[in-house]
């Protein structure tokens, strides 16, 4: 299996919608080790095509390294009959910033 597959596996049309995802799929990419049109063609097999384009819009500027900047230009055409995803996601969360004590997922143990 190729990287290639695990990111169309990741934003099938099938798979579920989650932020986590996005996430990962966005650090795959900016490891610059994906062929632009290898991802091509594995995405509209597995029908994440949309998926793809949509998130590769959705990079803030401070996250384009060369990778995703080549990936932007290699795959810029939308998807035929493309609408968008109807997902409500802040493109923001995709920046990467240190931890924080406010901004943990967990909550903080319960005092008896």
């Amino acid at each position: 299996m190729e990287l290639e597959d695990v990111v169309a596996g990741l934003l099938a049309a099938q798979a579920p919608v989650d932020a986590r995802v996005f996430k990962l799929v966005l650090r795959i990419l900016q490891s610059g080790r994906l062929l632009p049109q290898k991802l091509l063609l594995r995405s509209k097999r597995e029908g994440a095509w949309p998926a793809l384009y949509w998130l590769l819009q959705k990079v803030p500027s401070e996250e384009c390294n060369d990778a995703v900047r080549g990936l932007q230009v290699e795959l810029s055409t939308p998807p035929r009959a493309y609408r968008g995803l109807d997902y409500n996601y802040d493109a923001q969360r995709l920046v990467r910033r240190p931890a924080k004590k406010d901004d943990l997922w967990r909550k903080p143990p319960r005092s008896s």
